[in-house]
């Protein structure tokens, strides 16, 4: 009110008043809003495509088992990374995962 006292527009009291004084407020509520969404879908990311079948080049193109098939079932790219760190038997398996995420 007092921005618009001193003569300036509702436009720049909402400018130069009003969003800086928010702003703090309204990252927080970005910043919490992120980190529900975040824990929400977590479950999603862990679980979604752990069952990937083994390539087979020999089968037909709408086999699941074909490398060329678009429907076939594959896993994120969390889950390869956690699969390379957990169950990787190669030595240098965390190598590979480190290298994955890049």
């Amino acid at each position: 009110e007092g921005s618009l006292a001193l003569g300036a527009t509702r436009w720049q009291t909402l400018v130069r008043v009003i969003l800086p004084a928010a702003l703090p407020q309204i990252m927080t509520g970005v910043i919490l809003a992120a980190g529900r969404i975040f824990g929400e879908a977590a479950a999603l990311i862990y679980t979604a495509g752990l069952t990937t079948p083994l390539l087979n080049f020999a089968a037909d193109v709408s086999s699941p088992a074909h490398p060329l098939n678009v429907f076939r079932p594959a896993e994120t790219l969390t889950v390869h990374i956690w699969k390379l760190n957990s169950e990787g038997i190669v030595p240098d398996a965390k190598i590979i995962a480190a290298k994955s995420a890049a």
